[in-house]
């Protein structure tokens, strides 16, 4: 019997040092949470608690930050944008115009002799009026950038000769050490003025008795 009644009031003993326990602690909070927690179990809810309070006002200075994100974004795309309407225009404002290339001297003289085809002969003459053999060659040769004397012994004197293999179209000839000039056309032709009672156009070189001279700028 006695060792029953010891077994049933031991765990009031126990629940009675328990209650007082808390009632100790309860009225010592830090002292029941510096018994009760470990040193490691602090450190962490202690951590936890610091962390409550910063995380607060760093997302409260990080707000408008975010806030202005959309403007730069936004700013962003703008430069962007700007950035392909400047490079869709830089091809036409940098095109470049390709233009003909301009045709050679000699081109230059058979074309523009060719335009005085039935013009009339007319000793002395030196204009669309009128043209004898030294004024028509002196005429042409004006019109791209080659002043001549009105003679024709001068005029072959003036030019430096070529081989006839050399010879292009827009050389001209001297027949008979200069009594008649024409501009040669090539394959024995050429043209002139021939005399009076005839016109401009191209002729046949009627003597071997001949050789071409050239000009240059």
């Amino acid at each position: 019997m006695t060792k029953i009644g010891t077994t049933k009031s031991q765990p009031v003993c126990e629940q009675t040092n328990t209650d007082s326990s808390l009632a100790h602690n309860s009225s010592n909070p830090d002292s029941a949470f510096t018994k009760r927690t470990s040193p490691g179990r602090r450190a962490s809810i202690l951590s936890l608690a610091v962390t409550a309070l910063v995380i607060p006002g760093l997302l409260a200075t990080a707000a408008p930050a975010t806030a202005a994100t959309p403007a730069s974004t936004s700013q962003s795309v703008s430069v962007a944008q700007l950035a392909v309407t400047t490079t869709a225009v830089a091809p036409a404002t940098t095109a470049v115009k390709h233009h003909k290339k301009k045709p050679n001297l000699h081109k230059r003289v058979v074309k523009f002799a060719k335009r005085y085809h039935g013009v009339a002969y007319r000793y002395g003459g030196e204009s669309p009026h009128g043209f004898d053999c030294s004024g028509f060659v002196a005429y042409v040769y004006r019109h791209v950038g080659i002043r001549l004397p009105h003679s024709g012994v001068a005029q072959g004197r003036k030019g430096y000769r070529v081989a006839r293999s050399q010879a292009h179209a827009g050389d001209v000839v001297v027949i008979d050490g200069g009594s008649h000039v024409g501009i040669y056309m090539g394959h024995g032709r050429m043209f002139d003025a021939p005399m009076p009672g005839r016109t401009v156009g191209n002729h046949k070189i009627y003597t071997n008795n001949y050789y071409l001279v050239r000009f240059r700028k």
